[in-house]
């Protein structure tokens, strides 16, 4: 059986001192060698102070310090009073026959306070402690190490427990305890390799046993356990352990083992260990980790010492500018949160700044709460006047779901942009609001069920993520691992944090060990050890180590007094006989531990709890008063049982706010209502709810209430309203959620609230708004079907202005599918209807879609005509938005056209009504598209004039997307232009702003690329490699393969003509070819394969070429694109003549000879004839064709000399068919 080192016997140092203590266990004095008995102290401050003064011995404690930490709570003259008191008491404890205090040997009375005087009457157990440590390293240098040993285990034998371990866990006394058993286990790594160095292997296990014992995942006791077993022959013990270090090392951090331990475990199964020949020694060095404190909560905080430190290391980062997320994963209960917590209290104790936001479950979940929690700790902290200061541009932007941002007067007023850019700003404004508070005070953020987000959080917390590795920024999120299987976009998230500093790690649960920890922790003084070791042994067997479970289960035995608490806030068990009486009947599960505590409250609190079990959040004391109002309870004191009995906490993190002590609490109440307690309950909160609540998500939470309470009307109204408020924030996919419910309930219970044209009208309505969802999302199937079911009931209802706008839906759908013909006939009828009904809004609307409709089909002239009656009726009813997107249409159709004058004098027209109705927008396009004309017919210099200006507009609006993508065309208009400065200038711009945004990979590609070709132009391979390289590998991480592909081709080229490196071309070439072949791309493929093949012949591997040409002339074959078969024939006519295959290089070259004389191409008949008469010459090398003016014969085609033709190919061996044939075809050619 495994020994703790508090079962070990003990080795007890001499006591021959007027006075020892020792602190390495719970606090003993022993006078003259006679233990002090426990009556001798009136009352426990004056232990604490002694305690307070053994810290460190021969310091002085000024009155202040000492009054802080033991007297806090009194006032300053009473606590001053007390410890003057206690001084006087202390000093007759330790020597009762000291007749004035001043005289005393031990404390001491100095000018600025008290000290304990180590003198040498005085012996502390931490002065043998390191005594011994001291000696035994001292004779260890001279390898004596039995004696070693022997001085190791005489300091391993005054520990007895933890520094003053009858002393609760504060601040003060938390450091000591940890040093003191860091102390510990460096005593234990030297005892195991003084044995190991003596070949006394058992005994290294041992000392190695023990650090594990104490540390779980001491790497470098795992690899002396695994020599020592190897060293004793035990190699399957070797394995064992590996195993075990293996599993423990992932399962508490998420991490494999060191290069170290993998070479040892390699080498011991070679057996091959270096050194072990000579020596047993080890060459292992000991590696110290430093330990932190951390404040406690009800209970002891034990287990979790690991995800402590890596937690702290991350704070650290962020101090120093390095920000980082951290994922905390685990099963319900496991201590996510607690842990989290813990975490938070240390970060405000190192002056940072923490906020914590919760998401919730879906049917109460709303879009943004997380972040909208998280600002509204920040404004009621000394974040406040930091945000205020900021920008009210941005403030306004995140106004969107945190009105109190907005400021109070002078609102800016925000111009409209595209939706996705839109979005952006605002997700830009909640980066930089956030990143503004962290750079004044280190900021430590708490997303709390992160399992539970809603997309639109997830996508509000990714784009901050990429933001934060240079700030002084910690995200902590929890969530439960089982719950995200399901969630797709979360686990995508999960991956993609790791790109960034961050970490992702699993809580397990407490091991038996640990729980054994919390229990010594908390036990009494005086109470049985044994007993003790019982009930947490049968604890850890209920609960399996869960903490929610373990802290349920000791509520549950403290409220039937099985377990009692005494005045110190120890636990004291039953005794052996009475536990035997007990009937220990293990739960089935937590839910019956919690519906058992419900059976000791009174009815009105369980009705209560029953109430707020329904809400799933927090919750004011204001709104539990107008809860209770029909009962006329008393809230403030029903409210204090509750949290007397352990079922409602104050939320820490927002004061005046309450929440249950866990979900699976309020969740297990939940489900104990009958049906019609819950209906009654939903319905109560919905009214209190209604009857005065406001803010973010209120719609939806109503919706969810009436829902449960089954008001059918009221919920789909509200369901409704929750659509629209996820419309206005972007949220488009937790919108469809809402409608789809809305439509669900209506087709059930519809019939019970509204008449048929009603329900038609209702579900109408709920069409059009999912049309729109399933449009700015982009799912056209859907759309499809959901256009449909809003023409049947726009015909059921006989409204020709619903019946038309329902076929501009569909006909906007056949125009996206290219189906133009369907969509004419739609938008025609649906003129019909509006002409008939004489309403030309609708009439302009129309014709502004058949205007798209034909552009698209390359109807120019139709689409002209269209867009000009559209452009007619809107400057007739005066709708100038109309006008002017009807002058834009209008130009881009000429600009199609290849009318560019046209088109400039329309699109000038559209800017100028743009800026009258001050759409920033709309004139910015215009400019960009002014700018592509103006570059189509050859004006850069006035296609950059306009691009600046565009550029210019969107930097005013902050819209960082809009910047970049003008950046981009300026820099590609200046590099056509020639200034490549200029160029260079812009592409920098456009890194600059992607990384401030955290990262935009296909965007930063194109930026890279431009540069790429601007060093290239100038001489500088290595810089244009540098760039290609870079970007290629962004377009890989956005998938954009088309743009990789490119750029891995340009570095294939750049590798032959920059280089000359024949070999890492072809890498390149080859990998674009792989990817051309998958995707059938038969055009880039064919021309690739002669780029390849050509590259083969410069590096003289004409051979290896041949396979690359005859595929690319197959596919020019297939494509019957002769040109390109011709040049095909052409070189392979070049390849075989090298390669010594006269006769294939022969019927090749005629080949080509051919298809040139078909396209009466003289330049590549001349390039053919050269080829032709080189394989002439190549038969061999005759003084009459050495003698032949080979560059008349080039250049004049004049004819061969047929008779050296034949004696050449004769000498060459080749077939007399084909040198006839190339004999009779030669002077016809020549003519």
């Amino acid at each position: 059986m495994k020994r703790g080192f508090l079962e070990k016997k003990e080795v007890s140092p001499s006591r021959n001192f007027p006075l020892r203590v020792e602190v390495l266990r719970p606090l003993a004095i022993f006078i003259n060698g006679n233990p002090l008995p426990p009556k001798a102290w009136d009352r426990q401050k004056t232990r604490s102070l002694f305690k307070v003064l053994l810290t460190a011995p021969g310091r002085v404690f000024s009155s202040e310090e000492i009054i802080d930490l033991i007297w806090n709570n009194l006032e300053p003259e009473e606590a001053e009073k007390s410890l003057r008191s206690s001084i006087s008491k202390l000093r007759k404890v330790l020597e009762p026959d000291l007749r004035q205090g001043r005289l005393s040997s031990y404390i001491l009375t100095e000018r600025t306070g008290y000290a304990f005087n180590a003198s040498p009457q005085v012996r502390l157990d931490t002065d043998d402690v390191t005594s011994f440590y001291r000696q035994g390293q001292e004779v260890r240098k001279q390898d004596l190490w039995e004696q070693a040993i022997d001085y190791y285990g005489k300091a391993l034998s005054c520990f007895r427990g933890d520094f003053l371990a009858d002393e609760p866990d504060t601040d003060w006394i938390v450091p000591l305890r940890e040093h003191w058993k860091k102390v510990r286990q460096d005593l234990l790594v030297a005892k195991a390799e003084s044995h190991l160095f003596l070949n006394q292997y058992p005994s290294a296990i041992e000392s190695c046993r023990e650090i594990l014992a104490s540390d779980p995942c001491h790497e470098e006791a795992y690899r002396k356990m695994m020599l020592c077993h190897y060293l004793s022959g035990h190699f399957n013990e070797v394995e064992i352990f590996f195993r075990k270090c293996v599993e423990v090392l992932k399962k508490e951090l998420g991490v494999s083992p060191s290069e170290e331990t993998i070479h040892l475990h390699e080498q011991i199964l070679r057996r091959r260990v270096s050194g072990i020949d000579k020596t047993p020694r080890s060459s292992i060095t000991v590696k110290k980790k430093s330990r932190v404190p951390y404040s406690l909560g009800r209970l002891s905080f034990v287990g979790r010492e690991t995800e402590v430190e890596l937690l702290v290391s991350h704070l650290n980062g962020a101090l120093h500018q390095k920000g980082s997320i951290v994922a905390i994963g685990g099963e319900p209960g496991i201590g996510k949160t607690r842990l989290c917590e813990e975490i938070l209290v240390y970060a405000r104790g190192r002056s940072f700044l923490t906020a914590v936001g919760r998401c919730y479950a879906p049917p109460l979940r709303l879009s943004y709460e997380p972040f909208t929690e998280i600002f509204r700790q920040i404004l009621k902290g000394p974040g406040r006047e930091i945000l205020f200061s900021q920008q009210p541009f941005w403030l306004t932007c995140a106004g969107k779901i945190i009105p109190e941002l907005i400021p109070g007067h002078h609102v800016p007023i925000l111009p409209p942009l595209p939706v996705e850019q839109e979005k952006h700003r605002f997700f830009e404004a909640l980066t930089r609001l956030l990143i503004a508070v962290s750079a004044q005070t280190p900021l430590v953020l708490l997303l709390d069920d992160l399992h539970w987000v809603d997309d639109e959080t997830l996508e509000v917390l990714t784009y901050l993520v990429r933001q934060i590795s240079r700030e002084k920024l910690l995200i902590l999120a929890t969530y439960r691992a089982e719950e995200i299987s399901s969630n797709p976009l979360f686990l995508n998230f999960l991956t993609s944090i790791q790109r960034f500093s961050s970490r992702a790690i699993l809580l397990s649960h407490l091991s038996n060990e640990a729980m054994a920890d919390l229990f010594m922790k908390m036990k009494s003084r005086d109470q049985s050890l044994r007993e003790m070791e019982r009930m947490a042994q049968w604890i850890y067997e209920g609960t399996q180590g869960n903490p929610l479970f373990v802290v349920e289960f000791l509520q549950a035995l403290l409220e039937k007094g099985i377990l009692k608490v005494n005045a110190r806030g120890k636990w004291i068990s039953p005794e052996a006989n009475q536990m035997e009486r007990i009937e220990w009947k293990l739960p089935n599960g937590i839910r019956q531990i919690i519906l058992s505590r419900l059976d000791r409250i009174e009815p009105d609190q369980r009705k209560t709890l029953g109430l707020l079990s329904t809400l799933s959040r927090l919750f004011t004391q204001d709104f539990l008063k107008k809860l209770l109002l029909p009962e006329k309870m008393e809230s403030v004191m029903v409210l204090e049982e509750l949290i007397r009995f352990g079922f409602i906490q104050e939320d820490p993190h927002l004061k005046g706010t309450y929440r249950f002590v866990h979900e699976n609490i309020r969740q297990t109440i939940s489900d104990s209502l009958t049906f019609s307690h819950k209906k009654a309950f939903h319905l109560r909160v919905a009214q209190t709810l209604e009857s005065g609540a406001s803010g973010d998500g209120i719609d939806q939470e109503l919706a969810h209430h009436y829902l449960t309470a089954e008001v059918w009307y009221k919920a789909f109204h509200y369901l409704k309203e929750a659509a629209r408020a996820s419309l206005r924030s972007f949220a488009y996919r937790t919108a469809l959620i809402f409608i789809q419910q809305a439509e669900e309930l209506f087709i059930l219970h519809g019939s019970t609230f509204a008449d048929d044209e009603e329900r038609y009208r209702q579900n109408l309505s709920l069409c059009k708004m999912k049309e729109k969802i399933l449009d700015e999302l982009g799912q056209i199937k859907k759309r499809e079907k959901v256009v449909s079911d809003m023409i049947q009931l726009a015909r059921r209802l006989g409204d020709p202005i619903e019946i038309g706008e329902a076929y501009l839906a569909l006909a906007n759908i056949r125009n996206a599918t290219q189906q133009w013909e369907e969509g004419v006939d739609l938008v025609d009828q649906a003129l019909d209807l509006f002409k008939k009904e004489k309403n030309r809004e609708k009439t302009a609307i129309a014709l502004r879609e058949l205007g798209f409709i034909h552009w698209h089909s390359g109807q120019l002239n139709k689409a002209l005509q269209a867009n000009q009656e559209a452009l007619t009726i809107h400057e007739e009813i005066g709708n100038r938005r109309g006008v002017a997107g009807d002058l834009h249409n209008l130009g881009q159709i000429y600009a199609s056209i290849g009318n560019y004058d046209k088109g400039m004098e329309y699109y000038r027209q559209a800017r100028r009504e743009f800026q009258k109705i001050g759409d920033r927008n709309g004139e910015g396009r215009t400019l960009n598209i002014l700018s592509r004309i103006c570059r189509l017919t050859g004006n850069l210099s006035e296609a950059i004039d306009n691009t600046l200006e565009a550029l210019e507009m969107h930097r005013q609006e902050s819209d960082r997307l809009g910047e970049i993508h003008y950046l981009l065309d300026v820099s590609s208009l200046y590099l056509a232009l020639g200034n490549t400065e200029e160029a260079l200038k812009f592409y920098q711009s456009v890194l600059k702003i992607t990384k401030e945004m955290g990262g935009s990979t296909c965007r930063e590609g194109e930026a890279l690329k431009g540069m790429g070709i601007i060093f290239e132009k100038r001489g500088d391979f290595g810089q244009a490699s540098s760039c290609f390289s870079e970007a290629a590998a962004l377009f890989s991480d956005g998938g954009d393969l088309s743009s990789w592909a490119e750029i891995c081709k340009r570095l294939g080229d750049l590798m032959i003509r920059g280089v000359q490196d024949v070999d890492r071309a072809l890498h390149y070439y080859e990998t674009v070819l792989s990817y051309y072949r998958k995707e059938a791309l038969f055009e880039p493929r064919r021309s690739l394969l002669c780029q390849i093949g050509q590259t083969l012949w410069i590096g003289k591997r004409s051979k290896e070429a041949i396979p690359y040409y005859r595929e690319a002339l197959g596919l020019a074959r297939e494509k019957k694109d002769h040109v390109a078969e011709g040049a095909v024939l052409a070189a392979l006519g070049v390849i075989y003549r090298e390669t010594g295959r006269m006769e294939e290089s022969l019927e090749t070259s005629l080949g080509a000879l051919k298809i040139a004389q078909s396209f009466q191409d003289q330049e590549a008949e001349g390039n053919i004839y050269s080829s032709l008469c080189e394989t002439f010459l190549a038969f061999g090398r005759y003084q009459e064709a050495e003698n032949s003016d080979e560059g008349k014969m080039y250049c004049e085609y004049e004819a061969p000399n047929i008779e050296l033709i034949y004696e050449h190919a004769r000498m060459a061996k080749i077939p007399a068919d084909t040198v006839r044939m190339v004999a009779e075809m030669l002077p016809a050619m020549f003519q």
